[in-house]
């Protein structure tokens, strides 16, 4: 293969990849916030709350005796990042750290980290791995009053650094 052909194919292969890549249950990157809204509106949360101009929030209240919540982030009115707390317990951040080494390899970044805030003593464990643009974490947060996991899924964007 010559110089000209090898950079035509270089060049389809850049062109032809996805630029919206992430996509988790019906929300895809890429998404304008009313149809992530219309979307949600199937899903049956108790409330649907404009955080901020970049963030969406559905969850629901406790009532259902469920842990339901979606986090969506939005540059320039697209989706960017969606993430979603899990019930919080070291087997299932463990089976997801399993599982997501499985699909995506080792992960590419670890963050390991311990704080004081207001109520006490807050520590983080955060594991990240790349599918092709996008970068999927999860996170596990242990504070005083409540332990976390987000999972986590981002596509780079011109509003801050990925992952965040």
């Amino acid at each position: 293969m010559n110089r000209k052909q090898t950079f035509a194919c270089l060049l389809l292969l850049t062109l032809s990849y996805p630029v919206h890549a992430f996509e988790v249950d019906e929300f895809k990157s890429g998404m304008s916030r009313e149809k992530v809204k219309e979307t949600l509106n199937s899903w049956n949360f108790d409330k649907i709350q404009d955080f901020s101009q970049e963030t969406l929030i559905a969850f629901d209240l406790g009532s259902k005796g469920t842990n339901r919540q979606l986090v969506f982030s939005f540059c320039n009115d697209k989706l960017v990042s969606f993430e979603q707390e899990v019930k919080p317990s070291l087997k299932i951040f463990i089976n997801t750290v399993n599982k997501f080494n499985a699909k995506y390899g080792q992960p590419s970044k670890i963050e390991a980290d311990t704080g004081v805030i207001s109520t006490g003593e807050k520590n983080t464990l955060a594991l990240f791995w790349r599918n092709g643009i996008d970068t999927i974490g999860i996170r596990m947060l242990l504070l005083p009053s409540n332990d976390q996991i987000l999972l986590s899924h981002q596509t780079p964007n011109n509003c801050w650094k990925v992952p965040r």
